[in-house]
Protein backbone atom coordinates (compact mmCIF):
# COMPACT_ATOMS: atom_id res chain seq x y z
CA UNK A 1 0.00 0.00 0.00
CA UNK A 2 1.26 3.23 -0.92
CA UNK A 3 2.27 4.89 2.52
CA UNK A 4 2.09 8.27 0.73
CA UNK A 5 -1.58 8.27 0.86
CA UNK A 6 -1.84 7.56 4.79
CA UNK A 7 1.07 10.35 5.84
CA UNK A 8 -1.44 12.93 4.78
CA UNK A 9 -5.31 11.29 5.66
CA UNK A 10 -6.41 8.86 8.09
CA UNK A 11 -9.95 6.48 7.73
CA UNK A 12 -12.02 6.90 10.91
CA UNK A 13 -14.63 3.86 11.26
CA UNK A 14 -17.29 5.40 13.16
CA UNK A 15 -20.93 3.89 14.38
CA UNK A 16 -23.06 5.34 16.26
CA UNK A 17 -25.67 4.46 18.92
CA UNK A 18 -28.79 6.77 18.77
CA UNK A 19 -33.02 6.86 18.87
CA UNK A 20 -34.93 9.36 17.87
CA UNK A 21 -37.46 10.92 20.19
CA UNK A 22 -40.63 12.37 19.93
CA UNK A 23 -40.07 12.89 15.88
CA UNK A 24 -37.94 16.23 16.77
CA UNK A 25 -34.47 15.67 17.57
CA UNK A 26 -31.92 12.80 17.34
CA UNK A 27 -30.70 11.56 20.82
CA UNK A 28 -26.85 10.59 20.60
CA UNK A 29 -26.13 8.08 23.07
CA UNK A 30 -23.03 6.75 22.30
CA UNK A 31 -19.70 6.69 19.79
CA UNK A 32 -17.73 4.18 18.48
CA UNK A 33 -14.41 5.20 16.86
CA UNK A 34 -11.52 3.66 15.47
CA UNK A 35 -8.64 3.90 12.73
CA UNK A 36 -8.87 1.50 9.85
CA UNK A 37 -5.00 1.30 10.70
CA UNK A 38 -5.11 0.68 13.92
CA UNK A 39 -5.19 -2.38 15.73
CA UNK A 40 -5.62 -1.30 19.13
CA UNK A 41 -9.43 -1.79 20.09
CA UNK A 42 -11.77 0.44 18.74
CA UNK A 43 -12.87 3.21 21.95
CA UNK A 44 -16.39 4.60 22.88
CA UNK A 45 -17.18 7.67 23.87
CA UNK A 46 -19.60 7.54 26.97
CA UNK A 47 -21.59 10.46 29.27
CA UNK A 48 -24.93 11.84 29.33
CA UNK A 49 -27.04 11.52 25.67
CA UNK A 50 -26.45 14.46 23.32
CA UNK A 51 -30.16 15.78 21.92
CA UNK A 52 -29.28 17.31 18.14
CA UNK A 53 -32.15 19.57 17.31
CA UNK A 54 -32.88 19.94 13.36
CA UNK A 55 -31.53 23.63 13.46
CA UNK A 56 -28.03 22.11 15.13
CA UNK A 57 -28.40 23.19 18.74
CA UNK A 58 -26.92 20.29 21.03
CA UNK A 59 -28.17 19.61 24.50
CA UNK A 60 -26.84 17.57 27.50
CA UNK A 61 -29.77 15.56 28.60
CA UNK A 62 -30.12 15.30 32.48
CA UNK A 63 -31.16 12.65 34.70
CA UNK A 64 -34.44 13.35 34.92
CA UNK A 65 -34.76 13.86 31.12
CA UNK A 66 -32.42 10.39 31.02
CA UNK A 67 -35.12 8.58 32.70
CA UNK A 68 -38.27 9.87 31.03
CA UNK A 69 -36.63 8.80 27.34
CA UNK A 70 -35.87 5.43 29.24
CA UNK A 71 -39.51 4.83 30.19
CA UNK A 72 -40.75 6.27 26.50
CA UNK A 73 -37.88 3.73 24.52
CA UNK A 74 -39.61 1.13 26.73
CA UNK A 75 -42.70 1.58 25.62
CA UNK A 76 -41.80 2.09 22.16
CA UNK A 77 -39.28 -0.21 21.10
CA UNK A 78 -40.01 -3.32 23.33
CA UNK A 79 -37.74 -5.55 21.26
CA UNK A 80 -34.49 -3.08 21.27
CA UNK A 81 -32.68 -4.67 24.78
CA UNK A 82 -29.30 -3.07 23.72
CA UNK A 83 -30.62 0.49 23.56
CA UNK A 84 -32.23 0.79 26.93
CA UNK A 85 -29.22 -0.80 28.11
CA UNK A 86 -26.96 2.18 27.20
CA UNK A 87 -29.76 4.62 28.15
CA UNK A 88 -29.40 2.67 31.48
CA UNK A 89 -26.02 2.73 31.64
CA UNK A 90 -25.78 6.28 30.73
CA UNK A 91 -28.12 6.68 34.35
CA UNK A 92 -25.83 5.00 36.29
CA UNK A 93 -22.29 6.79 34.16
CA UNK A 94 -20.01 8.66 36.81
CA UNK A 95 -16.75 8.98 34.92
CA UNK A 96 -15.31 11.25 32.77
CA UNK A 97 -17.60 12.30 30.21
CA UNK A 98 -15.48 11.70 26.65
CA UNK A 99 -19.34 11.99 24.42
CA UNK A 100 -18.67 15.66 23.67
CA UNK A 101 -17.70 17.50 20.58
CA UNK A 102 -14.53 18.01 22.00
CA UNK A 103 -13.35 14.77 22.47
CA UNK A 104 -15.06 13.47 19.06
CA UNK A 105 -12.32 16.77 17.92
CA UNK A 106 -9.60 15.64 19.30
CA UNK A 107 -9.73 12.23 17.47
CA UNK A 108 -10.61 13.72 13.97
CA UNK A 109 -8.19 16.31 14.04
CA UNK A 110 -5.88 15.92 16.56
CA UNK A 111 -2.86 15.69 13.74
CA UNK A 112 -2.23 17.09 10.66
CA UNK A 113 -4.06 13.85 8.67
CA UNK A 114 -7.01 14.51 6.85
CA UNK A 115 -10.14 12.33 8.49
CA UNK A 116 -12.14 10.36 5.58
CA UNK A 117 -15.47 9.30 8.07
CA UNK A 118 -16.16 5.51 7.03
CA UNK A 119 -20.12 4.57 8.12
CA UNK A 120 -21.82 1.18 7.60
CA UNK A 121 -25.19 1.59 5.97
CA UNK A 122 -26.28 4.79 7.10
CA UNK A 123 -27.07 8.51 6.38
CA UNK A 124 -28.03 8.89 10.02
CA UNK A 125 -24.30 8.74 10.97
CA UNK A 126 -23.97 11.34 8.20
CA UNK A 127 -26.67 13.54 9.96
CA UNK A 128 -25.40 13.14 13.70
CA UNK A 129 -22.14 14.40 12.57
CA UNK A 130 -23.17 17.43 10.58
CA UNK A 131 -25.63 18.49 13.00
CA UNK A 132 -22.17 18.19 15.39
CA UNK A 133 -20.53 20.73 13.06
CA UNK A 134 -17.28 18.05 13.36
CA UNK A 135 -15.94 19.74 9.94
CA UNK A 136 -15.72 16.67 8.29
CA UNK A 137 -15.00 17.08 4.38
CA UNK A 138 -15.07 13.51 3.13
CA UNK A 139 -17.73 11.02 4.80
CA UNK A 140 -18.37 7.39 3.14
CA UNK A 141 -20.30 4.73 3.14
CA UNK A 142 -20.61 0.92 2.53
CA UNK A 143 -23.31 -1.07 1.66
CA UNK A 144 -23.93 -4.26 0.00
CA UNK A 145 -26.79 -5.67 -1.90
CA UNK A 146 -27.94 -7.78 -4.68
CA UNK A 147 -28.32 -5.60 -7.67
CA UNK A 148 -30.29 -7.98 -9.79
CA UNK A 149 -32.18 -9.27 -6.60
CA UNK A 150 -30.55 -13.04 -7.46
CA UNK A 151 -29.12 -13.65 -4.20
CA UNK A 152 -25.77 -12.46 -5.51
CA UNK A 153 -24.17 -9.74 -3.58
CA UNK A 154 -22.02 -6.71 -4.40
CA UNK A 155 -19.91 -4.95 -1.57
CA UNK A 156 -20.14 -0.73 -3.11
CA UNK A 157 -18.15 2.03 -1.12
CA UNK A 158 -20.50 5.58 -1.63
CA UNK A 159 -18.98 9.19 -1.18
CA UNK A 160 -22.67 10.39 1.03
CA UNK A 161 -20.75 13.81 1.67
CA UNK A 162 -23.01 15.78 -0.82
CA UNK A 163 -26.74 15.47 -1.42
CA UNK A 164 -26.42 12.72 -4.09
CA UNK A 165 -24.21 10.04 -3.04
CA UNK A 166 -21.84 8.96 -5.47
CA UNK A 167 -20.11 5.34 -6.44
CA UNK A 168 -16.98 5.00 -5.76
CA UNK A 169 -16.14 1.01 -6.01
CA UNK A 170 -18.59 -2.10 -6.08
CA UNK A 171 -17.06 -5.43 -6.53
CA UNK A 172 -19.27 -9.20 -6.50
CA UNK A 173 -18.35 -10.94 -3.34
CA UNK A 174 -20.55 -13.93 -3.56
CA UNK A 175 -23.51 -16.04 -2.82
CA UNK A 176 -25.44 -15.71 0.59
CA UNK A 177 -29.50 -16.96 0.10
CA UNK A 178 -31.69 -14.36 1.73
CA UNK A 179 -35.22 -12.99 0.87
CA UNK A 180 -34.48 -9.80 0.47
CA UNK A 181 -31.67 -7.46 -1.68
CA UNK A 182 -29.56 -6.16 1.82
CA UNK A 183 -26.61 -8.11 3.34
CA UNK A 184 -26.46 -6.78 7.53
CA UNK A 185 -22.86 -6.29 8.62
CA UNK A 186 -22.41 -10.25 10.03
CA UNK A 187 -23.46 -11.29 6.80
CA UNK A 188 -21.44 -9.65 4.74
CA UNK A 189 -18.52 -9.83 6.95
CA UNK A 190 -19.26 -13.85 6.34
CA UNK A 191 -18.48 -13.11 2.44
CA UNK A 192 -15.26 -11.81 2.72
CA UNK A 193 -13.79 -12.99 6.20
CA UNK A 194 -12.99 -16.17 8.16
CA UNK A 195 -11.96 -14.75 11.05
CA UNK A 196 -13.73 -14.13 14.21
CA UNK A 197 -11.28 -11.17 15.60
CA UNK A 198 -12.07 -12.95 18.99
CA UNK A 199 -15.36 -10.88 19.39
CA UNK A 200 -17.43 -11.33 22.13
CA UNK A 201 -20.79 -9.87 21.18
CA UNK A 202 -22.34 -10.10 24.34
CA UNK A 203 -20.18 -7.98 25.81
CA UNK A 204 -20.63 -4.70 23.68
CA UNK A 205 -21.51 -4.95 20.51
CA UNK A 206 -20.50 -1.55 19.54
CA UNK A 207 -17.40 -2.47 19.73
CA UNK A 208 -17.98 -5.82 18.06
CA UNK A 209 -19.33 -3.67 14.97
CA UNK A 210 -16.71 -1.48 14.92
CA UNK A 211 -14.27 -3.88 14.28
CA UNK A 212 -16.22 -5.89 11.60
CA UNK A 213 -16.95 -2.42 9.72
CA UNK A 214 -12.88 -1.82 9.73
CA UNK A 215 -12.75 -5.51 8.97
CA UNK A 216 -14.62 -5.05 5.42
CA UNK A 217 -13.23 -1.69 4.93
CA UNK A 218 -9.63 -2.76 5.08
CA UNK A 219 -10.82 -6.12 2.40
CA UNK A 220 -12.45 -2.89 -0.48
CA UNK A 221 -9.32 -0.93 -0.06
CA UNK A 222 -7.15 -3.53 -0.82
CA UNK A 223 -9.27 -4.74 -3.70
CA UNK A 224 -8.90 -1.10 -4.61
CA UNK A 225 -5.63 -0.61 -5.03
CA UNK A 226 -3.11 2.60 -4.07
CA UNK A 227 -3.77 4.24 -7.40
CA UNK A 228 -7.63 4.33 -7.07
CA UNK A 229 -7.80 5.11 -3.63
CA UNK A 230 -5.30 8.11 -3.84
CA UNK A 231 -7.58 9.64 -6.78
CA UNK A 232 -10.36 8.65 -4.78
CA UNK A 233 -8.94 10.74 -1.65
CA UNK A 234 -7.72 13.84 -4.15
CA UNK A 235 -4.47 13.82 -2.49
CA UNK A 236 -2.01 15.53 -3.58
CA UNK A 237 1.05 13.60 -4.95
CA UNK A 238 3.62 16.52 -3.85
Amino acid sequence: MNTVIFDKIKFIIVNSKFTVIDKKYLLLISETLSNSLDNDRPIKLKGKPIALTSINKLKILQHREIKQVVRSVGKTFKNKSDLLGELEDCLKFKGEMTLSTIYLNQYLHSDNKTPIVVFWNDTTDKEIFKRLKLNIKKMWSIKCYSDNNDNYFNIKLFDITGVTNKLLYSSKIGYHYKNGRMLNLIETHGLICEKNHNIIYNYDPNIADNIIIKCIFNYIIRDMGPIKLHKLCNISSN
